[in-house]
């Protein structure tokens, strides 16, 4: 017998289809119904710390931040060792002045970022955080470096937007007001 994914009315009946539809809202910049699906996705299955994670960030873009603190923190809870939910929960933690733990919560981005750019990862730490973290200049630029070659990666994966030829002749001058 098959699982039912999506009911009769479009609700997603399996977690992972609730998260990866609310993926694809946000991408849509569709954030209110994202937050819903998230929302779907923790209650079909409590203990999910993407779906927290996520329901957090779309409840920061729509302004709602003591519960998106409360659900980056969840996340966090439920994953330990999330990078994103880390990275996330520390940005948000500014944002909001919530300054107790985020040293802890520092000290273990700055191990978890020395690991990934190790490892050649892309950081957790994003590079306008690493400006607020205590860390080098050559740091930041790895950090940066990380972030530019996974946009580079993805960019390349995606292919071109749009097909052009070049043109070789000149049109004369251009005349510009």
């Amino acid at each position: 017998a098959g699982t039912t994914i999506i009911d009769s009315t479009g609700a997603p009946q399996q977690p992972p289809a609730a998260y990866n539809l609310a993926v694809a809202r946000m991408g849509q910049h569709r954030v209110s119904e994202a937050a819903d699906l998230y929302r779907r996705a923790l209650a079909l299955r409590p203990g999910y710390p993407e779906a927290a994670n996520g329901l957090s960030n779309a409840l920061r873009v729509l302004g709602c931040w003591d519960e998106a603190l409360a659900r980056a923190r969840q996340a966090v809870e439920l994953r330990p060792d999330f990078p994103d939910a880390l990275g996330h929960l520390a940005i948000l933690m500014r944002s909001v002045c919530a300054w107790d733990g985020l040293t802890e919560l520092d000290e273990r981005l700055g191990a978890l970022t020395r690991r990934q750019l190790e490892r050649g990862e892309t950081t957790a730490v994003q590079p306008m955080l690493s400006l607020w973290m205590d860390t080098g200049p050559a740091e930041r630029r790895a950090i940066a470096a990380s972030h530019c070659r996974d946009a580079a990666r993805r960019a390349a994966a995606a292919g071109p937007a749009f097909a052009f030829e070049s043109r070789r002749e000149s049109v004369g001058p251009l005349t510009l007001g």
